[in-house]
């Protein structure tokens, strides 16, 4: 297992090293001009960041704005066959980095955005089916992986990077539903055998630096729009209810299913089991924000953690 993590890895330096041919100008191809500016943008970042300028090419190409021209999808299937090996190859190597550095949030990050390009076929292409035939990298050692680091971090391991302080943890559990007064999201409802527990906390940017460039695309697609909200050009890290959870005594982790407040939900489903949609905020260094989040978790577990990935659980104080 070492040595194919290995090989793997200096596979993707030797991919991040080969000099591909630098990037060409937007083409006239008659852009709408509702797409041009995001083309501009893709095309911009080819060479310095080929991760976000193949995920942005990616959503020019489904047309989520406006359907591409054949000459523009032929164009933007040759750009993409020439990024998405960069792009793992970048991926590949934060994973490693982050998982070297014991930084479980990165690597769910890394592996979360890898395995979206990952999934993101190019071969209408004659470029993109001989590299998705012949030299595709090995898909990232992420499960097993991932499921060592989750163990250590639970446990509180010693030397992971600690970029939030979480304060004031308290959890309130709920009898039955919860009213969430919007028309849009309904009443809050646990499945059978499930109860619902609302945590209120403070959370704070801790940390130096910024997230990845690529780490809005580890979330849902309508999270991703709504960061517009917050976004800063300072240095900031986004906090989001994707990244927070409760730790039972056996290690098991359970995901936050609603937000209030500033995290607060703005499309929900109708059961404490399914995701809900909000927008993440980016948080700047040195600062924070109370978080009031719903968790549902089974009926016979009494005893949570939180956790928010980049820190070390912390314990819930409970309240009536």
């Amino acid at each position: 297992m070492a040595r194919l993590r290995s090989t793997a890895l200096s596979l993707a330096f030797a991919i991040l090293a080969f000099p591909f041919p630098a990037a060409p100008q937007l083409p006239e191809l008659n852009w709408h001009k509702d797409v041009k500016p995001s083309a501009e943008k893709a095309e911009a970042l080819s060479s310095s960041d080929p991760t976000v300028s193949f995920l942005m090419f990616r959503e020019l190409y489904e047309g989520r704005t406006k359907k591409p021209t054949a000459d523009q999808k032929a164009w933007l299937e040759q750009r993409m066959a020439v990024l998405k090996p960069k792009a793992l190859a970048v991926l590949r190597q934060d994973f490693e980095v982050a998982s070297q550095a014991l930084d479980y949030r990165g690597m769910i990050i890394a592996a979360d955005v890898a395995e979206r390009v990952e999934r993101a076929s190019i071969h209408e292409t004659v470029l993109g089916l001989l590299w998705d035939r012949y030299f595709s990298l090995p898909p990232l050692i992420s499960e097993p992986a991932l499921t060592s680091m989750k163990k250590k971090i639970v446990s509180g391991a010693e030397g992971a990077p600690q970029l939030w302080k979480v304060t004031n943890a308290t959890a309130t559990p709920l009898k039955g539903a919860y009213n969430t007064y919007s028309p849009v999201s309904g009443p809050l409802v646990p499945q059978k055998g499930f109860r619902l527990l609302r945590v209120r906390a403070r959370v704070e940017n801790i940390g130096s630096g910024s997230d990845k460039s690529y780490t809005l695309w580890a979330l849902h697609g309508v999270k991703r729009l709504l960061s517009v909200i917050s976004k800063t050009t300072e240095p900031h890290r986004w906090l989001d209810t994707t990244f927070l959870y409760l730790v039972a005594l056996d290690g098991e982790l359970w995901p936050c299913v609603y937000a209030s407040g500033d995290l607060g939900s703005i499309q929900a489903g109708g059961s404490g089991g399914q995701a809900i949609v909000g927008p993440p905020r980016a948080i700047v260094n040195g600062s924070g924000m109370d978080v009031d989040v719903f968790f549902s978790v089974p009926e016979g577990v009494q005893e949570f953690r939180l956790l928010v990935l980049g820190s070390a659980p912390v314990a819930l104080t409970q309240t009536p």
